[in-house]
């Protein structure tokens, strides 16, 4: 299947191909094929040939993502409004109109189908650097009438030890009154952590900071901390992998290196840890989590436990729900959606007050152009949307939400907090989202 692309609604740039002149960019892909296959192109045909579509968002495209980052039968491009389409080019999908056409082909070229010239109005574009965002406001000023503030990131357990200053230094400057944090490593003990989460501000409620620790996760913990008194939740603290499961994937194995990636995982139970906090009048159930990463298709094992593992999660916070006296929920996490997002709706089920699914906190960066909370530029992989917050939206009010990037805020925000431009780069693949709740 190839998408053709008129970024600026013009035939007399780009070149003809397919019946639709004015092309700019060409992306092609393989029916059902992984989407780190798929290719992009600047040019004709054979002038010179396609690059790989990640390795084109991350040397010529600026701003581009894919979701989800794997496979699947519905696939959603983004691009930012104004960037190159190449070094050589002028901003694309700057205009007011857009056209685009997609082509099916067999594998050898054979012509199969196509649909007529889809033509899409767009609203005038007006550049805003990343330099400019928050130059006039302090973006991460909490909004009016926020009760508490809920930080989710994925601290990424392969490089936390070294980071550990960097880390502290981030979560001081987001100010969060609960942090749900996941992928921490278990080669920082919980001792120094607590002695990092200490040097937080406390509040009027409690003079210190309290962490609780899941025990499952293997070598990738989740922890809940806040400066609100909180009591861990037991049913949260270890929470094994259904029976059967090994047999419900039984089939899809056929290597021995995945046999034993596969009993690994269970035997480490689920990434998981919940807390009720006393957040002043308020219980919050506080739950932070860590779903399994990778597999490439919806029938690949590590989806398979993905699902398995969402709906237990979903089970274990429903009868954490029946034994406290709760009045609103939070749920943070990586949920690894790189594939479906099937683990989300199972995740959601029923567990709000009114019996209706959790709400979903829709965080963009603070330059508004991206919802992606991952990005790892030496992969074969473009950025993706795979943390989330999830909440009782039926006591919650979400008064404000972003996904935070370093790169995002202008040398006098940076300064104000004591943070560095790299920063987000350098720490973790995963950038924190930040959501401030008002109880309704």
């Amino acid at each position: 299947i190839m998408v053709l692309v008129d970024t600026d609604g013009s035939a007399a740039t780009g070149w003809q191909e397919n019946g639709l002149s004015g092309v700019d960019l060409v992306i092609s892909a393989h029916y059902r094929g992984k989407v780190e296959e798929a290719q992009a192109r600047f040019w004709p045909k054979g002038t010179p040939p396609p690059v790989q579509l990640a390795k084109a968002a991350r040397d010529l495209i600026s701003g581009m993502m894919v979701a989800p980052t794997f496979d699947f039968d519905q696939t959603e491009f983004r691009f930012l409004r104004g960037a190159p389409l190449s070094p050589s080019d002028g901003p694309g999908f700057a205009s007011e109109r857009m056209r685009i056409k997609l082509v099916a082909s067999l594998g050898n070229g054979e012509f199969l189908d196509e649909t007529d010239v889809l033509t899409l109005s767009l609203p005038p574009f007006r550049h805003r650097g990343r330099s400019d965002v928050g130059s006039e406001s302090d973006p991460l000023q909490r909004a009016l009438g926020t009760d508490y503030r809920v930080v989710t990131w994925n601290v990424s357990h392969r490089t936390m030890r070294e980071h550990l200053d960097d880390i502290t230094r981030l979560l001081q400057a987001l100010d969060g009154d609960i942090l749900l944090l996941n992928e921490v490593s278990d080669k920082v003990s919980s001792g120094e952590i607590e002695r990092r989460v200490d040097r937080f501000p406390t509040n009027a409620d409690s003079q210190e900071w309290n962490v609780v620790f899941g025990e499952g996760g293997g070598d990738e913990r989740c922890l809940v901390a806040s400066r609100f008194p909180l009591k861990p939740v037991t049913s949260l603290s270890r929470l094994p992998h259904p029976k059967g499961v090994d047999d419900a994937i039984e089939s899809l194995l056929d290597l021995p290196d995945s046999r034993i990636e596969v009993f690994e995982t269970i035997e480490a139970d689920i990434c998981v840890a919940g807390a009720v906090v006393q957040a002043r009048n308020t219980r919050v159930l506080a739950v932070s989590l860590g779903l399994q990463s990778k597999g490439n298709q919806a029938t690949s094992w590590q989806e398979i436990i993905r699902r398995l593992q969402a709906r237990t999660m979903q089970s274990a916070i429903a009868v954490a729900l029946a034994e406290h006296p709760i009045d609103a929920i939070v749920l943070g996490g990586d949920l690894n959606l790189v594939v479906t997002n099937v683990p989300l709706q199972e995740i959601r089920k029923g567990l709000d007050f009114d019996r209706n699914r959790l709400s979903i906190v829709d965080a963009l960066q603070l330059d508004g152009l991206s919802n992606a909370t991952w990005r790892s530029p030496g992969s074969g992989y473009l950025p993706g949307r795979l943390d989330y917050i999830l909440y009782s939206g039926s006591t919650l009010a979400l008064q404000q939400s972003f996904v935070f990037d370093t790169t995002d805020l202008s040398n006098r925000w940076l300064e104000k907090y004591s943070l560095q431009f790299s920063d987000s780069d350098e720490i973790s693949d995963h950038l924190p989202i930040v959501a401030d709740f008002a109880n309704r």
